[in-house]
């Protein structure tokens, strides 16, 4: 019998489960059994509370010199029209921005102390109506606006130079029958008129720069241009690339010049490159 008992007793140790493979009790268990019911509040929870506001996104700010369209703001032809109609982008001010359409409606000459000077006609816009434009590239839009705007600038001079001729031969006439009527008058012999005292005359201060120097300036923002690949440059980066060789008083005047010689064109911080 001691020896049936000994046998029974090892051949239970030796069937024992390790204590890696027992069944915990559900007391040393509490996340099992509270994991599911806490899953199910939360999605309880998550399904009755209302989806948070998605934030605004913004559309990337363009550069000066950018070719964009804008979304049309109605249903009209005039605005679905522009909205297919590529404008360049001429000044970046926060939300605001302001482009230029390449046509002769953009276009108009300002006459102030005798000097006709080109004017640009630009609009404003929101940043969020601005939407990139994915057609030709920039350097055929380029091309393409500075030729519409010269034609549209020879056409304006044209028609100045037209006026003013008019109204010269209509001073001239009055002038000439102002002297006929004159003439024609009984007068009485002029006084003597004081001698006049005889003074050097006085040169106009030089304000300008030498010939050489205007050619060196015209030269270095031509190969500003160059070097871009473009016809239109941000007047900021033309002037950081233009600040190595002159000094700010001498770019704002060099630009000047080349402005009233014609060179290039100046829209609100655009620089356009005429010849």
């Amino acid at each position: 019998v001691a020896a049936i008992l000994a046998s029974a007793l090892r051949l239970h140790r030796s069937c024992r489960a390790p204590p890696s493979l027992r069944p915990r009790s559900l007391e040393a268990m509490p996340e099992a059994t509270s994991t599911p019911r806490a899953g199910k509040r939360a999605r309880a929870e998550q399904e009755d509370s209302p989806p948070a506001a998605k934030a605004p996104r913004l559309p990337k700010a363009p550069l000066v010199g950018d070719w964009v369209v804008l979304r049309a703001t109605s249903r009209k032809s005039v605005d679905k029209l522009k909205a297919r109609t590529p404008c360049l982008v001429t000044l970046v001010a926060g939300t605001r921005v302001q482009v230029l359409y390449p046509n002769q409606l953009s276009v108009f000459l300002h006459q102030q102390d005798g000097e006709v000077s080109v004017r640009f006609r630009t609009e404003k816009c929101d940043l969020v109506e601005v939407r990139p434009y994915k057609g030709e590239s920039a350097s055929l839009l380029d091309r393409r606006m500075i030729v519409t705007l010269c034609s549209s600038i020879s056409s304006a001079s044209s028609a100045a130079k037209a006026s003013s001729e008019t109204l010269c031969s209509l001073i001239s006439s009055a002038s000439s029958a102002a002297k006929a009527s004159s003439e024609a008058a009984p007068t009485t012999p002029p006084a003597k008129a004081p001698a006049e005292e005889h003074r050097s005359p006085k040169g106009p201060e030089s304000q300008g720069r030498s010939q050489a120097w205007l050619l060196d300036f015209t030269a270095l923002v031509a190969e500003a241009f160059r070097s871009e690949g473009r016809e239109v440059l941000d007047a900021a980066a033309l002037r950081g690339r233009l600040a190595g060789d002159f000094a700010e008083a001498e770019i704002e005047e060099g630009l000047a010049a080349l402005e009233g010689l014609n060179k290039v064109m100046v829209a609100d911080e655009a620089v356009f490159l005429v010849s």
